[in-house]
């Protein structure tokens, strides 16, 4: 639930509370009466839903903040793997961007196209890529569709999959790994 609904219930809820404990001062000559035992018992399920519900959130709280320092030290875990990868094979990494930009070059994508393929590459969404280029999302498409048209791809998972299959090796290798 999030806070402004968490806001209004607890609001509605405590305002009724106290209305109600209002109700009961004024109502104190006839403390043994069914209406005062009737606004009492009311009074107390308010203040038990309230206090089951802040309970609840509290618990949720906790357990997304719990939840959130587990994804930062994995998170520091996984920048540090990607740190040493890249230190490692910086040359490697050099050199396949390098080849990549000769064959962007190669199929004659525009310096903004290139972009674009590479956005693609990165996994990110049209949406994305047009925000970063500060262009709409209808020209973006009609640039992805201009890089997989000059690449002859079918799509972002084609032309990841162009690079990708060069570094992971030939494919009839893989598919031969297969073969019982």
């Amino acid at each position: 639930m999030n806070s402004t609904v968490r806001l209004l219930t607890t609001a509605s809820l405590g305002s009724i509370a106290i209305l109600a404990a209002i109700d009961i001062y004024f109502d104190q000559g006839h403390l043994l009466g069914w209406h005062i035992l009737l606004e009492l018992a009311g009074l107390l399920c308010i203040l038990i839903v309230l206090s089951a519900l802040w309970w609840h959130w509290y618990k949720a709280v906790r357990h997304s903040q719990k939840n959130l320092k587990t994804t930062r030290s994995n998170l520091k875990q996984v920048q540090k793997e990607l740190y040493q990868f890249r230190r490692r094979h910086a040359d490697t990494l050099d050199a396949m961007q390098q080849a990549m930009t000769d064959q962007f070059k190669d199929w004659q994508l525009s310096p903004t196209e290139i972009r674009v393929a590479e956005g693609l590459l990165r996994g990110y969404s049209i949406k994305m890529i047009a925000a970063n280029l500060g262009r709409k999302e209808k020209t973006i498409r009609n640039q992805a569709a201009a890089v997989y048209a000059k690449s002859g791809m079918v799509g972002r998972a084609d032309l990841a999959a162009f690079f990708l299959n060069e570094i992971l090796g030939a494919e009839e290798d893989y598919m031969d790994s297969f073969a019982p």
